[in-house]
């Protein structure tokens, strides 16, 4: 479904990231992690084209990214949504108007528009706040809503940059009980975080990106069916 290969990109003389290739599945939920500045947010703008990459490919459901003119980068975002750090909701919108302007935007009928974002404001449990604008929404609230607006069109894949970074740990929980969700009903999900401790609760594959470079793609179910094998042949040589 999507695949970097190769891919560095450069700020003038900063090397923001240095030859990363990876590729997730369909279906697949992953982590990407590092400390601040790694280039964790880099991939995700390259990905929905809002910057080249400097060398290198990336494809996207049958895509070539780095090549796509102009005209062609709106069906590509259709297909992917995006949940930024700082939310982006339009504040002078409604939660509810915010996801029904990305509905409009895609060219969805106008008779399905309103029932499709009653449907996912239930799912990320916004029912009640519809109506209400980013400025009176908690930073929980907030993330919902920007989950709610990238959901609403039925993307292929959830990029979300951070989703949990600013807040507090039950509120964050809660927020990665709902990708999980998400997940689980067929959405493919990459989540950029600097947060061990969270990588560790969810057991999903890690990839490591240090100073603008790969260090490390990991998944728990290759290690946990490799300490299998190791304990099956322990066994077999004590018998």
């Amino acid at each position: 479904m999507l695949k970097y290969k190769k891919v560095s990109k450069n700020f003038g003389p900063i090397k923001a990231l240095t030859d990363i290739s990876f590729a997730v599945a369909p279906g697949e939920f992953v982590f990407i992690t590092g400390p601040s500045g790694a280039g964790k947010t880099t991939l995700l703008r390259l990905l929905i084209r809002q910057i080249r990459p400097s060398e290198g490919e990336i494809y996207f459901d049958g895509l070539e990214v780095h090549n796509l003119k102009n005209h062609q980068i709106p069906y590509l975002r259709r297909d992917i949504g995006s949940v930024f750090q700082d939310y982006r909701l339009l504040t002078d919108r409604t939660i509810f108007e915010n996801a029904l302007i990305a509905l409009a935007v895609k060219g969805t009928p106008k008779l399905e528009r309103n029932p499709r974002v009653e449907q996912v404001l239930s799912l990320v449990g916004l029912s009640e706040r519809a109506h209400l604008f980013p400025s009176q929404l908690s930073g929980g609230e907030l993330q919902r809503a920007a989950l709610a607006r990238a959901l609403v069109v039925n993307p292929k894949l959830v990029f979300a940059d951070e989703p949990t970074g600013n807040l507090d740990p039950k509120t964050a929980e809660g927020i990665m009980e709902l990708l999980q969700k998400i997940n689980e009903e067929g959405k493919t999900v990459i989540i950029t975080t600097h947060s061990h401790d969270l990588v560790k609760a969810m057991k999903k594959r890690e990839i490591v990106i240090e100073q603008g470079r790969l260090t490390s793609d990991s998944d728990p179910k290759d290690l946990d069916s490799k300490e299998d094998n190791n304990k099956e042949e322990e066994d077999q040589k004590e018998e």
